[in-house]
């Protein structure tokens, strides 16, 4: 699996991956988040345009799995992670992940950061890739800041959000 900056060209298919990775939610009970609507073209190019957008590709160098991500806090946030379910199961979100952490670790970034949906199909990434669940695994006390609606929290309760966060620096 190679991992590679997304090209302009590919953004609406980051979309239709971003549209069937939330289909399997809607088995678990969680029907707000399959019809959540993938980030707006334009989002995307600005997570591009800023050398924050990256893609897994197959064989064919289609896409398969993305990551954005920005710098917030000293740490890279990790926006957005999504395999497409034909692709899933095989570790392309950590590897994801894992070139997310040497990119911020590049930067001089202090951490990797990860917003979950509590009780989601995204949670078990956290134990492979070594993220740990801040305050026990509970909720954050806080809701996330959401940067694709200008600040504010997503319309989901507080409660069903988990931050992680890990070190991706060398400690001194």
């Amino acid at each position: 699996m190679r991992i590679r900056p997304a090209t302009a060209a590919e953004l609406p298919a980051l979309q239709d991956i971003e549209r069937a990775a939330g289909l399997p939610f809607r088995d678990l009970g969680m029907p707000e988040i399959a019809d959540d609507e993938p980030p707006a073209l334009d989002e995307l190019e600005r997570f591009r345009g800023a050398g924050r957008c990256w893609v897994a590709v197959d064989e064919r160098e289609d896409p398969v799995a993305y990551l954005v991500a920005e710098p917030v806090d000293g740490a890279l946030h990790i926006e957005q992670v999504s395999v497409h379910p034909r692709a899933a199961r095989r570790g392309v979100g950590r590897v994801l992940l894992a070139y997310a952490a040497e990119r911020a670790r590049e930067e001089g970034l202090a951490a990797l950061t990860l917003t979950l949906h509590g009780g989601s199909v995204e949670r078990p990434l956290l134990r492979p890739s070594r993220l740990p669940h801040p305050h026990g695994g509970r909720a954050h006390p806080r809701p996330a800041r959401d940067p694709r609606d200008g600040g504010r929290t997503r319309p989901r309760p507080p409660a069903s959000r988990v931050h992680a966060r890990t070190a991706v620096t060398q400690p001194r």
